[in-house]
């Protein structure tokens, strides 16, 4: 992994449309609802070739919500950033370099 591109994925931006919010970085899109919690994402080159899911337990007395997947064993590294730069507890996710 080159430094340039682990700069890149580290350049999270927020985008706001008419159909709904989301966090960017270079590689990934992961979308929010309603509440703000992160709910889908996909891949910017690939759309939905490349896209799933996400699921979180949304207990408001937690500091973060906890990733709440039991068929998701891993993530692109690129989506757990962007979800954990929004405050979302991922660390039960093992990371694909992706």
């Amino acid at each position: 992994m080159t430094d340039l591109r682990e700069a890149a994925l580290d350049t999270i931006t927020y985008h706001e449309s008419r159909d709904h919010c989301s966090w960017q970085n270079v590689e990934w899109v992961v979308a929010l609802d309603r509440w703000g919690v992160p709910c889908f994402f996909y891949n910017n080159d690939e759309g939905c070739e490349r896209t799933g899911n996400l699921w979180f337990y949304d207990d408001r007395s937690l500091d973060a919500a906890t990733f709440n997947d039991v068929e998701a064993v891993s993530l692109p590294r690129g989506v757990i950033k962007i979800c954990e730069f929004i405050g979302f507890d991922c660390s039960s996710v093992v990371s694909i370099n992706e």
